[in-house]
């Protein structure tokens, strides 16, 4: 008698840590259901289910925090120049604004970096958020059965420190960034790379930036382009939008 009871003691535990193990599947699958990986697909193709992402100033605004950090980096260097004047430098790019600065004042390009960085990484990043509607987008590639990508200036564990902020790292399905030791835009090497590596038809890859060499580097390529912001480019974008929503517009309509 004593052992049957124990028996059906041991079943009933069995029984629930089976359902606690379900409910928690369930609860898990909520969280991430978002994801490239868990998210149902339909049969409805994008007119460019492949977007290949530029981070800064596209993905997330983090030029505000780039500024800020250059602004303190400079001073700590005895040179003061207004932070409106510093974003536009590092929108064009950061790397150039570097050497700009070098030779302009002086200063040791790896030291300036050096102080940037430091300044940099103290921003958390609540303060570097994603563009209204850029989610939505990334989802609408996963949902349709195609996928995001991205090629960025940035190394690694800056981009990844964003990414897992913001929870958005399983919408990509890979990252070419400064470590992955290609050269960098307009040289198109790092997008050839992605385009061989998941067998992407160029027609069907859309490269989305906000910089002339993110369009340059697009077009290199041989794949379309989007321009995304307000800057005025010498090179034209097969697309140009100030607002995601128009984005998806473009991706969902018959074409």
């Amino acid at each position: 008698m004593i052992r049957g009871v124990k028996h059906s003691i041991i079943a009933q535990n069995h029984l629930i840590e089976n359902i606690k193990v379900l409910v928690t599947s369930c609860l898990v699958f909520e969280i991430v259901g978002y994801t490239c990986s868990a998210m149902s697909k339909n049969d409805h193709a994008l007119r460019y289910p492949f977007l290949v992402w530029d981070v800064d100033g596209t993905l997330f605004d983090s030029y505000p925090t780039i500024s800020h950090a250059l602004y303190l980096a400079l001073i700590d260097f005895g040179v003061e120049i207004p932070v409106a004047q510093l974003k536009q430098m590092a929108q064009y790019s950061l790397d150039r604004s570097f050497q700009q600065l070098e030779e302009q004042y002086g200063m040791g390009r790896d030291l300036l970096v050096e102080r940037f960085r430091y300044y940099y990484y103290q921003i958390p990043p609540v303060d570097q958020p994603l563009f209204p509607g850029v989610l939505e987008v990334c989802q609408l590639a996963c949902q349709s059965g195609g996928n995001n990508y991205i090629f960025t200036h940035r190394k690694k564990d800056s981009l990844q420190r964003l990414l897992d902020f913001h929870g958005m790292e399983d919408l990509f399905a890979s990252q070419v960034t400064r470590d992955s030791g290609y050269p960098l835009k307009p040289d198109p090497a790092g997008l050839l790379a992605i385009l061989q590596q998941h067998d992407l038809p160029a027609g069907k890859v859309l490269m989305i930036g906000d910089r002339e060499i993110d369009i340059q580097a697009g077009r290199n390529a041989g794949v379309h382009t989007c321009l995304y912001g307000d800057l005025k480019l010498q090179v034209s974008a097969d697309y140009h939008f100030t607002d995601y929503q128009q984005l998806s517009a473009l991706l969902t309509n018959d074409h």
